[in-house]
């Protein structure tokens, strides 16, 4: 058999664009918690509309939308969206409805009012037919305290049983909570062993694994002993893959060489170096064919040794995985995973996208859908319309191990801390006596005008998972943004649109927002708003936007009001006034008195800090949402500031004691927070036992650790993990901090420099005195950002480098190699006893802009024009206070000494 080739938020505006343990059985009572299969929206792949209605007496996942008849469409109650995941009011069976999902709601609104939904044609419901998915949930989790750290899982074909492997190999069994049998614990050993690699045979009676010095041993799992061992590389051995009869063990190493070994008596094959580096994995596509993913993919035949077929020219893609039919074999090409039919030895023309280039991909017992995992998230697929099905969110330890269990019907999820998390459906849990570990997320309480947490968000609508036309092309494709273009007319993308929103519940406006763009609609669900925008390209291709933009109404915002202002445009998603007032009065007062109203600014941690003398950016964090205050001059009349507000979602956010009152924050990948407050550390962690577990995060008291005056706290949710450190401070107040690594890129936690000595001082330049070549002789200092811009007019990049090297060489600096010369770029690196300065330059609009930045650069006198107004997350940064509002008089008092900024006339 041959095989062969094959950040910023949209705004569609007219003005302006914009545990108590992991026992498998533990389930929280009261918790109104967050579904953890964080992503299963609606529609997304749990409808079949060629069925008939369901009848009212059977039973339906909780997240699925009821199955309707053509006849029925227009008169059914809308339903809760299919992302509630496990989400049941009453009972675990049972339908839910938005008054069972929302108990806050119930006694002012039974249900969501009927509402005229477009009836498909025949023709339209065979292309638009969704397949029924119940999404995973979390079942179990097991956490040994002597497992140490994990590098491989694998599971057996009875699909009771596991193994994790690392620094031991322990033996489980899905029901149990402590490992069966430990076959190997290299804590033991003298040398700093670990096992590498790990594979069971398909007739799961023996398996083998590799160490980190070379050695494979295998063992027999019936009578649990060693019966080879051999020593095979002299580094380790990476990768093992058995062939689906048993009879060859293949193997890697850190180079390129693949050898081949009769798995009965240990005898070695084949043995042949792959003509491509970087070689990361390898698998049996069938028995005698190996694929190996290094700089390309390609197949080798294992007798000959000969490669037979390059399977992907896709640069170092290491995915692999073959089914366990034998039937698909999937494999990375270039940032998507492609499918080969390997009966018919071609390919099946089947891609899921936006794959990491080290994805682990298992495909489920049935053949019919297949899971990945990479650092962010756990995704599912359906296999036979590559749609998204569910997105289960990642925070925490990198999984190190995905295996789906035939039988048993559950996913298991390996984390490198020793942690193994069990998912199925409730109905999959039954035998095997686990049920659902989290509670249903409860959507907030419109009258509360509370703003919605993460999963509240995604509870309302996941536009990941969220039903998309199947000849749909994604640019954007998040939680709550979602940008693609298909091949269909206009109206027919609306209706497939109307149709599905309808289905999960959005009902359309009654009153859109003025502001809405032509071919825009407005929906609106449990206090939800979304805007869904058609534009046309040509003839039959049609450009859709979907956004949610949240619960919280900005009109409820207060304004500020220390001086006269002039309404301009207001909305539930975009309020923008102007003032005449100066720009740190506008800034000192709308931090306090959004404050007040219960946000909290930050400062982002994990980026630039740059800011221009006109302009404040403020950021607020409340639950899951970001308000983003933005403060300009107004082009009409440079006389008045220009104050625009709108809110987006978070993808991870924590709670914060309201008295922090300006925190370092960043929530983009895993949650990130440097705060102070006044509890005691004893008080914070009784506010986060009750915080967490509101939000539904279950405490884990086995990994809770006191000493002295430091507590660390862990909680966990879904595929989710949050250590929180709390510690008393000099000044008497807690520092609160989540995350590592914080001392880089917090200016509270940042560690004194050591001291220069003497010579490196002489040989650094001051930024007050570095020679600032343009006419003019200004430049743009940046003190937080350590870095000064020189705009060249008049010049070409060779002259702009050759005068800046002139001047620099003639300083006592050397040019450190070739540096990168262009036309539009130049990058040159100086040296000098040790000390560097990186010169950056590129063309922009007809100039040269000049950057330069490093540590043979210091910031201790005074620089040119003297102090100047800056913000206050700026000041507080400057000066490394702790961050809060306490000093904000302090601020302005500072601000205004130096001297109101100059009105422009």
């Amino acid at each position: 058999m041959h095989l062969q080739n094959r950040n910023l938020p949209i705004v569609a505006l007219a003005l302006v664009s914009i545990v108590s343990g992991c026992s498998p059985t533990a389930i929280p009572p009261t918790t109104p918690s967050t579904n953890i299969p964080q992503v299963v929206e609606s529609s997304s792949n749990q409808i079949d509309l060629s069925k008939t209605a369901k009848s009212k007496g059977s039973t339906a996942a909780s997240n699925d939308l009821p199955i309707l008849d053509a006849s029925s469409i227009a008169t059914e109650p809308a339903t809760v969206p299919s992302n509630t995941i496990g989400a049941r009011a009453k009972d675990s069976t049972s339908p839910v409805t938005t008054a069972d999902a929302i108990p806050a709601l119930a006694a002012k609104q039974d249900v969501v009012p009927k509402q005229k939904v477009f009836q498909p044609t025949a023709e339209q419901l065979a292309r638009w037919s969704q397949s029924e998915y119940e999404p995973l949930q979390l079942l179990a989790c097991r956490d040994w305290s002597k497992t140490g750290f994990v590098e491989k899982l694998a599971s057996f074909p009875n699909g009771r049983m596991f193994l994790l492997a690392g620094t031991k190999i322990t033996l489980w069994s899905i029901e149990g909570i402590e490992p069966e049998h430990v076959f190997l614990d290299l804590e033991t050993s003298q040398k700093l062993l670990s096992i590498k690699s790990l594979a069971v045979a398909t007739n799961g009676k023996w398996f083998a694994a590799g160490d980190s010095e070379g050695q494979l041993k295998i063992w027999s799992v019936g009578d649990r002993k060693e019966v080879h061992s051999k020593k095979i590389f002299s580094t380790g051995i990476t990768q093992i893959a058995i062939s689906p009869d048993g009879q060859e063990i293949a193997m890697i190493s850190y180079d390129v060489d693949v050898v081949i070994y009769e798995s009965s008596t240990l005898e070695k094959k084949t043995q042949f170096k792959i003509t491509s580096n970087g070689l990361k994995n390898i698998e049996y596509v069938a028995n005698g064919q190996l694929a190996a993913a290094a700089e390309t993919t390609t197949v080798w035949n294992t007798s000959t040794g000969k490669q037979e077929q390059l399977l992907s020219p896709g640069r170092y893609q290491s995915s692999l995985s073959l089914s366990k039919d034998g039937k698909w074999f999937a494999f990375g090409e270039k940032d998507d995973l492609q499918l080969w039919d390997v009966a018919q030895a071609k390919n099946a023309n089947k891609s899921f996208t936006n794959i990491a280039m080290n994805e682990l991909v298992e495909f489920a017992p049935d053949g019919k859908s297949l899971i990945t995992a990479n650092g962010s998230t756990i995704r599912l697929w359906d296999i036979a319309t590559q749609r998204l099905v569910q997105v289960i969110d990642v925070i925490g330890w990198p999984i190190v191990g995905l295996s789906w269990l035939p039988e048993t019907n559950v996913v298991l999820v390996s984390t490198a801390n020793g942690w193994t998390r069990i998912w199925g459906t409730a109905k999959s849990g039954e035998p095997l006596g686990l049920r659902p570990m989290h509670a249903a997320t409860v959507l907030p309480d419109r009258s509360a005008r509370e703003p919605a947490t993460t999963e509240q968000w995604l509870q309302a609508i996941d536009l990941r998972t969220f039903p998309r036309l199947s000849v749909d092309k994604p640019m954007i494709v998040e939680s709550t943004r979602l940008m693609v273009s298909a091949h269909e007319t206009l109206d027919q993308a609306k209706q497939f649109y109307d149709y599905y929103l309808k289905r999960a519940g959005w009902t359309e406006s009654a009153s859109p927002s003025a502001a809405l763009a032509p071919g825009s609609v407005e929906y609106t669900k449990d206090g939800f708003m979304l805007t869904a925008s058609f534009t046309k390209e040509g003839e039959t291709k049609t450009n859709i936007g979907l956004h949610n933009i949240g619960n919280y109404d900005l009109r409820w915002l207060p304004k500020f009001d220390a001086a006269p202002i002039v309404d301009g445009y207001s909305t539930a998603n975009m309020v923008m006034y102007e003032t005449k007032a100066d720009l740190l009065q506008i800034e000192t007062t709308l931090l306090k008195k959004l404050h007040d109203a219960g946000w909290t600014p930050y400062s982002r941690l994990h980026s630039s800090h740059n800011e221009e003398v006109d302009v404040r950016d403020m950021e607020f964090l409340r639950n899951g949402t970001v308000l983003r205050v933005s403060i300009r001059r107004f082009p009409a009349d440079p006389t008045s500031f220009h104050i625009q507000q709108s809110v987006s979602s978070i993808n991870h956010a924590l709670p914060i004691p309201n008295d922090c009152g300006f925190i370092e924050f960043d929530g983009n990948v895993q949650p990130f927070l440097v705060a102070t407050t006044s509890m005691t550390v004893e008080q914070a962690a009784a506010f986060y036992d009750k915080s967490m577990k509101s939000d539904g995060w279950l405490v884990h008291e086995a990994r809770r650790n006191e000493k002295e005056e430091k507590i660390w706290l862990n909680y966990h949710r879904g595929q989710q993990d949050v250590l929180i450190g709390l510690g008393k401070q000099e000044s008497g107040r807690t520092l609160i901090r989540v995350g590592d690594r914080l001392e880089n890129v917090s200016w509270q936690l940042e560690k004194p420099k050591p001291v220069a000595d003497a010579k490196a001082v002489g040989a650094s330049i001051e930024a007050a005195d570095f020679p600032i070549l343009n006419e003019s002789k200004s430049a743009t200092y940046d003190s937080n950002g350590k870095s000064i811009e020189v705009q060249m007019d008049g010049k070409t990049m060779t002259e702009v480098a050759d005068r800046y090297s002139q001047v620099l060489q003639g300083l006592g600096w050397t040019i450190k190699g070739s540096g990168i010369r262009s036309d539009e770029y130049t990058f040159l690196t100086f040296t000098k006893e040790k000390l560097e300065m990186d010169l950056r330059a590129r063309s922009m609009a007809g100039k040269i802009v000049v950057n330069i930045q490093g540590d043979g650069l210091i910031w201790t006198k005074p620089l040119p024009g003297g102090k100047k107004i800056v913000s206050y997350e700026a000041w507080l940064r400057q000066n490394k206070h702790p961050a809060s509002l306490e000093l904000l008089n302090a601020y302005k008092a500072e601000m205004q000494s130096i001297g109101a900024q100059p009105t422009p006339q």
